[in-house]
């Protein structure tokens, strides 16, 4: 893991492989392990940069706001000092919220984007997480609070299990060793306060809701596992048909790991795009 530094903030990375460079942006909750059959699967004729987000993982996490500019700040700052042409950008979830926020702001710098399951205002709403959402939409300093009462905490184990298996769909490979990876760091301190921020936060995620591609844009694509109960599938499609992507994939019986449990189906679909 290489390590670049964000306003003193240490951010964790792994990079591998040579060529078009493309860059994976990781889940909420979760760390670049996410990608490792992508990046196997990519790196002979790519160079892969997978990071740990910041308040994820390896990176740092002093318990400050993790908001989506602070995310798309980081990105544009890495992408500037790594002196990198226009990149490809691969995100999950929230990944895929500061991927598809980027390019908004700075297209000139992204060649294409692959968003798994975009996180945004009404996918939220309508996922796991969405009787919270609702419950404190009204009075957002309830988000707030539930933020600084838990962020310090440690994900109980047997909640981090159960949480990892929600990620899952029916179908595919339920990796042992990624299972294990992802158990490790849900048990670090101060993975809730970022996943919290998520929530204190969501405002800024409403724009992807509204979004349309123009005609000057980076390619997109928009994959999304159907058996996703984190951010359901027909909050995806729904939210793709607005965004109007060049291309959208459903992936049966694929959940919100759908880039892990069925790399063979994924791997060839990403390829193909990101080498057009």
């Amino acid at each position: 893991m290489e390590c670049f530094d964000y306003n003193g903030l240490k951010i964790y990375y792994k990079k591998i492989g040579s060529g078009r460079p493309v860059i994976f942006l990781h889940n909420g909750g979760n760390s670049h392990v996410i990608w490792e059959r992508q990046i196997s699967f990519l790196s002979d004729s790519h160079e892969c940069y997978a990071f740990d987000l910041p308040g994820y993982g390896m990176s740092a996490n002093p318990g400050i706001r993790y908001s989506l500019s602070l995310y798309t700040g980081f990105l544009d700052e890495f992408l500037l000092r790594s002196s990198l042409g226009p990149v490809t950008l691969v995100g999950n979830c929230i990944g895929s919220a500061i991927a598809l926020r980027y390019a908004i702001e700075k297209p000139i710098n992204v060649d294409r984007l692959v968003l798994f399951h975009i996180l945004s205002k009404s996918t939220v709403r309508d996922g796991m997480i969405g009787p919270v959402f609702r419950a404190t939409e009204l009075i957002p300093t309830l988000r707030q609070m539930m933020r600084y009462t838990l962020g310090n905490l440690i994900i109980p184990e047997v909640i981090g299990k159960y949480s990892i298996k929600l990620q899952f769909g029916s179908r595919g490979d339920k990796s042992l060793e990624l299972i294990s990876e992802l158990q490790q760091v849900y048990r670090q301190k101060g993975q809730l306060s970022a996943l919290g921020d998520i929530l204190v936060d969501i405002d800024s995620f409403e724009i992807l809701d509204h979004f349309e591609i123009p005609e000057v844009f980076p390619k997109t694509i928009v994959i999304w596992g159907e058996e996703n109960c984190i951010l359901p599938y027909k909050s995806g499609k729904k939210l793709s048909d607005t965004l109007n992507p060049h291309r959208f994939v459903a992936i049966q019986g694929g959940g919100h790991l759908v880039m892990h449990e069925l790399a063979d189906e994924v791997n060839p679909i990403l390829s193909t795009f990101i080498s057009l």
